[in-house]
Protein backbone atom coordinates (compact mmCIF):
# COMPACT_ATOMS: atom_id res chain seq x y z
CA UNK A 1 0.00 0.00 0.00
CA UNK A 2 1.45 3.67 -1.00
CA UNK A 3 1.62 6.29 1.24
CA UNK A 4 -1.38 8.27 -0.28
CA UNK A 5 -3.15 5.29 -0.04
CA UNK A 6 -2.59 5.10 3.82
CA UNK A 7 -3.05 8.87 3.81
CA UNK A 8 -6.95 8.59 2.32
CA UNK A 9 -7.87 5.83 4.68
CA UNK A 10 -6.57 8.23 7.26
CA UNK A 11 -8.33 11.20 6.72
CA UNK A 12 -11.54 8.98 6.03
CA UNK A 13 -11.18 6.88 9.68
CA UNK A 14 -10.25 10.16 11.11
CA UNK A 15 -13.01 11.95 10.18
CA UNK A 16 -15.50 9.51 10.79
CA UNK A 17 -14.35 9.31 14.15
CA UNK A 18 -16.02 12.41 14.78
CA UNK A 19 -19.05 10.71 15.76
CA UNK A 20 -17.90 9.22 18.76
CA UNK A 21 -17.78 13.11 20.16
CA UNK A 22 -21.55 13.57 20.05
CA UNK A 23 -22.61 9.51 20.96
CA UNK A 24 -19.87 9.87 24.16
CA UNK A 25 -22.21 12.74 25.30
CA UNK A 26 -25.45 10.86 24.75
CA UNK A 27 -24.45 8.51 26.35
CA UNK A 28 -22.92 10.45 28.99
CA UNK A 29 -25.71 12.60 29.22
CA UNK A 30 -28.18 9.41 29.28
CA UNK A 31 -25.91 8.32 32.53
CA UNK A 32 -25.00 10.57 34.67
CA UNK A 33 -27.40 14.05 33.27
CA UNK A 34 -25.97 17.32 33.64
CA UNK A 35 -22.34 17.52 34.68
CA UNK A 36 -22.60 20.22 37.65
CA UNK A 37 -20.07 18.36 40.05
CA UNK A 38 -16.37 17.75 39.98
CA UNK A 39 -17.61 13.96 40.51
CA UNK A 40 -19.93 14.01 37.41
CA UNK A 41 -17.36 15.82 35.52
CA UNK A 42 -14.69 13.06 36.17
CA UNK A 43 -17.18 9.66 35.42
CA UNK A 44 -18.64 12.28 32.70
CA UNK A 45 -15.20 12.49 30.96
CA UNK A 46 -14.14 8.93 31.95
CA UNK A 47 -17.10 7.81 29.99
CA UNK A 48 -16.86 9.94 26.75
CA UNK A 49 -13.40 9.70 26.56
CA UNK A 50 -13.07 5.95 26.28
CA UNK A 51 -15.79 6.23 23.58
CA UNK A 52 -13.67 9.32 21.92
CA UNK A 53 -10.31 7.08 22.64
CA UNK A 54 -11.74 4.06 21.11
CA UNK A 55 -12.56 5.80 17.96
CA UNK A 56 -9.77 7.43 17.49
CA UNK A 57 -7.73 4.68 18.33
CA UNK A 58 -9.46 2.73 15.67
CA UNK A 59 -8.20 5.81 13.13
CA UNK A 60 -5.19 5.96 13.69
CA UNK A 61 -4.15 2.55 14.68
CA UNK A 62 -2.71 1.30 11.04
CA UNK A 63 -0.67 4.45 10.77
CA UNK A 64 0.24 5.71 13.21
CA UNK A 65 1.91 4.06 16.67
CA UNK A 66 -1.26 3.87 19.00
CA UNK A 67 -2.06 0.64 21.02
CA UNK A 68 -5.17 0.19 23.26
CA UNK A 69 -3.49 2.52 26.03
CA UNK A 70 -5.12 5.35 23.79
CA UNK A 71 -7.79 4.50 24.77
CA UNK A 72 -6.85 4.49 28.54
CA UNK A 73 -5.37 7.38 28.42
CA UNK A 74 -8.02 9.55 26.45
CA UNK A 75 -10.84 8.38 29.19
CA UNK A 76 -8.01 9.50 31.83
CA UNK A 77 -7.27 12.38 30.26
CA UNK A 78 -10.85 13.73 29.59
CA UNK A 79 -12.01 12.57 33.35
CA UNK A 80 -8.99 14.85 34.95
CA UNK A 81 -9.51 17.14 32.54
CA UNK A 82 -13.23 17.95 32.73
CA UNK A 83 -13.52 17.38 36.80
CA UNK A 84 -10.52 19.74 37.47
CA UNK A 85 -11.97 22.12 35.09
CA UNK A 86 -15.76 22.16 37.19
CA UNK A 87 -13.81 22.33 40.13
CA UNK A 88 -11.77 25.07 39.37
CA UNK A 89 -14.33 27.28 37.18
CA UNK A 90 -17.59 26.32 38.08
CA UNK A 91 -20.18 24.51 35.74
CA UNK A 92 -21.42 27.71 34.44
CA UNK A 93 -22.45 27.95 30.88
CA UNK A 94 -21.65 31.70 30.25
CA UNK A 95 -18.90 31.90 27.37
CA UNK A 96 -15.97 32.74 29.81
CA UNK A 97 -16.44 29.57 31.79
CA UNK A 98 -17.02 27.47 28.85
CA UNK A 99 -13.46 28.55 27.36
CA UNK A 100 -11.68 28.30 30.31
CA UNK A 101 -13.28 24.46 30.95
CA UNK A 102 -12.39 23.45 27.33
CA UNK A 103 -8.73 25.17 27.72
CA UNK A 104 -8.25 23.11 31.06
CA UNK A 105 -9.74 19.86 29.80
CA UNK A 106 -8.42 20.36 26.56
CA UNK A 107 -4.69 20.67 28.03
CA UNK A 108 -5.10 17.31 30.31
CA UNK A 109 -6.62 15.38 26.91
CA UNK A 110 -3.48 16.36 24.59
CA UNK A 111 -0.99 15.65 27.76
CA UNK A 112 -2.56 12.27 28.44
CA UNK A 113 -2.73 11.25 24.38
CA UNK A 114 1.01 12.61 24.03
CA UNK A 115 1.98 10.51 26.74
CA UNK A 116 1.25 7.67 24.58
CA UNK A 117 3.34 9.06 21.82
CA UNK A 118 6.26 10.69 24.13
CA UNK A 119 9.17 8.42 22.31
CA UNK A 120 8.46 10.40 19.52
CA UNK A 121 9.53 13.46 20.69
CA UNK A 122 8.52 16.70 19.32
CA UNK A 123 5.59 14.64 17.82
CA UNK A 124 4.27 14.69 20.86
CA UNK A 125 5.06 17.69 21.85
CA UNK A 126 2.99 19.29 18.68
CA UNK A 127 -0.11 16.96 19.32
CA UNK A 128 -0.56 17.97 23.23
CA UNK A 129 -0.62 22.06 21.70
CA UNK A 130 -2.42 20.86 18.56
CA UNK A 131 -5.60 19.01 21.05
CA UNK A 132 -5.49 22.23 24.01
CA UNK A 133 -6.41 25.10 21.39
CA UNK A 134 -8.36 22.81 19.00
CA UNK A 135 -10.55 21.53 22.01
CA UNK A 136 -10.40 24.93 23.59
CA UNK A 137 -12.01 26.47 20.45
CA UNK A 138 -14.58 23.58 19.60
CA UNK A 139 -16.50 24.10 22.64
CA UNK A 140 -17.25 28.22 21.61
CA UNK A 141 -18.35 26.50 18.46
CA UNK A 142 -20.65 24.04 19.53
CA UNK A 143 -22.02 26.59 21.66
CA UNK A 144 -22.67 28.93 18.91
CA UNK A 145 -24.69 26.47 16.98
CA UNK A 146 -26.69 25.07 20.05
CA UNK A 147 -27.59 28.46 21.77
CA UNK A 148 -29.48 27.79 25.42
CA UNK A 149 -28.79 24.18 25.25
CA UNK A 150 -25.52 24.01 26.32
CA UNK A 151 -26.82 25.02 29.47
CA UNK A 152 -27.94 21.47 29.71
CA UNK A 153 -24.48 20.30 31.02
CA UNK A 154 -23.31 18.22 28.51
CA UNK A 155 -19.60 16.51 28.83
CA UNK A 156 -18.31 17.26 25.58
CA UNK A 157 -19.01 19.18 22.38
CA UNK A 158 -21.27 18.58 19.60
CA UNK A 159 -20.96 17.47 16.46
CA UNK A 160 -19.87 20.94 15.16
CA UNK A 161 -17.01 21.46 17.68
CA UNK A 162 -15.94 17.64 16.85
CA UNK A 163 -15.92 17.92 13.45
CA UNK A 164 -14.00 21.28 13.66
CA UNK A 165 -11.62 19.09 16.32
CA UNK A 166 -11.34 16.48 13.76
CA UNK A 167 -10.19 18.73 11.21
CA UNK A 168 -7.40 20.74 12.35
CA UNK A 169 -6.21 18.09 14.62
CA UNK A 170 -6.08 15.76 11.31
CA UNK A 171 -3.75 18.89 10.18
CA UNK A 172 -1.40 18.27 12.97
CA UNK A 173 -1.32 14.65 12.63
CA UNK A 174 0.05 15.32 9.24
CA UNK A 175 2.54 17.78 10.32
CA UNK A 176 3.64 15.49 13.05
CA UNK A 177 6.52 13.12 11.83
CA UNK A 178 5.62 9.74 13.61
Amino acid sequence: MNSLTLDRGLIGRWLLAFIAFPIGGALTYLIIGALDTPLKGIMGGALAGVVLGGAQWLALRHTHPVNTRWIVFTGAGLAVGVGASIALVGAGTDPNSIVLRAAIAGIALGAAQAVVWRQQGSAALLWLVAVAITYTVAWPVTRLVIGDNVQMGYVIFGSSGAILFQLLTLLALFRAKY
